[in-house]
């Protein structure tokens, strides 16, 4: 069936959202595509149409009467377009998998490893996963909830539950902890996902030592031994093989620094050792390392490479397991992790379910007192 005067489909979400915003910066913004591509399609409406749906200011956008008649029957042909399509699918009477999109690393290292939990407690709920972050476009991605950090502003008509605060510090083996305290330069472990996570940490306790380097190697600079002079030989004796280092030069003959050689001996006599100079500086720190990922950073971290920006959420069970350390605890970065879902959560038992259970393996991931910044 043909359907001349129906106007291009594409066009109708984009037109939709620009009118109800009165904005076609943030139809953009909730339809997570370019203020640019908005503009298009409302003109390739326009044209379809051959009429202007909107009356253009300097600083305003007005749509006109046509545009929210047309806006309005958009609007409840998605409404009944979104309820069969909730009808076929079984979400409308909270059946079916439910589609769960998470943070990846929070997915890897703290929601898997206890789906085996979640399975044993309500066997009758399954949920597929995906990784993602950032805004979610449940209009358009194939998505039931999702768990996200709250570094974005959540769209209008989103429902957001609250599950837990993100506490951060720099996280390492146990050994390597020991060494950070006593003064030692160590390898700092940086994630392009996160650039900025050592200085929201510093910011945050104005705690210098780990990401100073002149700082960090006081200690070992202090360890460091003043250099010794090498005594020298006695009169008429062989040089010692067993010093390292090299007799006096003869008088008015000074030693060539561009040269490193053995003295000449005297005959039924051993050649010394070649000299070995005593260290005069402190140890110099490792080369810091960046990574992709912010869980390949976390895991170098477990692997002894260096030291990491964690959050607690994430490392929480490499410290119940003691792979990891926190030597300088934890400390609230003011965000938090949220449950986003199109509707509010009662109104489907799937992620009323959920949601009850994310609650609960939540309420360990504050830490405790003893663990936090300034508690020791």
């Amino acid at each position: 069936m043909t359907r001349p005067d129906l106007p291009p489909l594409n066009t109708l979400l984009p037109f939709e959202a620009t009118v109800r915003h009165a904005s076609m910066t943030r139809a953009a913004q909730e339809l997570h595509v370019t203020h640019g591509a908005v503009s298009r399609q409302v003109q390739n409406l326009e044209k379809a149409l051959g009429t202007p749906l909107f009356e253009r200011g300097a600083r305003s956008l007005r749509p006109t009467p046509q545009a929210r008649r047309l806006a309005a029957a958009v609007r409840d042909a998605l409404d009944l377009i979104e309820s069969a399509a909730r009808e076929v699918s079984g979400r409308d009477r909270g059946t079916g998998p439910l589609a769960l999109s998470c943070e990846p690393t929070l997915l890897m290292r703290w929601l898997i490893p206890r789906l085996p939990d979640l399975a044993a407690r309500h066997p009758g709920l399954t949920v597929h996963l995906s990784a993602g972050g950032g805004p979610v476009a449940f209009a358009r991605d194939t998505v039931d909830v999702a768990l996200r950090r709250d570094d974005f502003p959540v769209p209008g008509g989103v429902s957001r539950v609250p599950l837990f605060e993100e506490w951060i510090g720099p996280v390492c083996r146990p050994g390597l902890a020991t060494r950070l305290l006593d003064g030692e330069p160590v390898p700092l472990l940086h994630t392009s996902t996160r650039p900025t996570a050592w200085d929201d940490w510093r910011r945050l306790t104005g705690h210098a030592r780990v990401t100073d380097r002149a700082t960090t190697s006081e200690g070992a600079a202090a360890r460091a031994s003043t250099p010794s002079q090498a005594p020298n030989p006695v009169p008429n004796q062989a040089p010692n093989p067993a010093r390292n280092h090299a007799p006096n030069p003869a008088p008015d003959q000074a030693p060539n620094p561009a040269r490193t050689h053995t003295p000449l001996a005297a005959p039924d006599q051993t050649p010394a050792a070649a000299p070995v100079a005593a260290p005069n500086h402190a140890p110099v720190a490792p080369p810091d390392q960046t990574f992709e990922h912010f869980y390949l950073a976390l895991q170098a971290a477990v692997a002894g490479v260096g030291v990491a920006v964690g959050p607690y959420a994430l490392v929480h069970d490499d410290l119940v397991r003691g792979q990891l350390a926190a030597p300088y605890g934890f400390v609230a970065d003011g965000t938090g992790y949220g449950l986003l879902s199109p509707r509010p959560p009662e109104h489907d038992g799937r992620t009323a379910t959920l949601l009850g259970w994310l609650r609960e393996q939540a309420a360990s991931l504050t830490p405790p007192a003893g663990e936090r910044f300034g508690s020791a």
